[in-house]
């Protein structure tokens, strides 16, 4: 607890008073729970992304699905709903970058849903972190 405090710290006074509503991906591309296999991957392949959210039918957030739970899988019939990432973390627009940089550096998740209420509203991903933190300092 005590290095990852220190982390904490550390991010945040290299970070100061970003938060995940400054940094956050807003335009999604999200499939409903009933998504099939053969539709998860043709969008994995033509966005490249590594994760995919996962949306009601109502618009309330349900979890993400990882481009690597689909590896070796071939059954049509399987859905966005049965290949959701577990547990999931997420994050409020409010929560500053430097707690992001440590739920991510943890490597448990691909990207951080950005949400409030049950409403998806953005997404960070280990690779925005990457570039955030690799961008040349002013």
């Amino acid at each position: 607890r005590l290095i990852e405090t220190a982390e904490i710290a550390a991010n945040a006074a290299a970070l100061g008073p970003l938060t995940a509503a400054q940094m956050m991906s807003r335009d999604l591309v999200a499939v409903v729970p009933d998504t099939p296999l053969p539709e998860l991957a043709a969008r994995f392949r033509a966005h490249r992304f590594k994760t995919l959210p996962v949306i009601g039918h109502d618009g309330h957030f349900i979890g993400i699905v990882s481009q690597s739970a689909l590896v070796g899988l071939s059954d049509p019939d399987l859905t966005a709903n049965q290949l959701l990432e577990s547990p999931l973390k997420t994050i409020t627009p409010q929560t500053p970058l430097a707690e992001v940089v440590t739920l991510l550096a943890d490597g448990g998740q691909q990207a951080l849903p950005v949400v409030e209420g049950q409403r998806l509203i953005g997404l960070i991903t280990r690779s925005d972190l990457i570039a955030l933190l690799s961008a040349p300092k002013p």
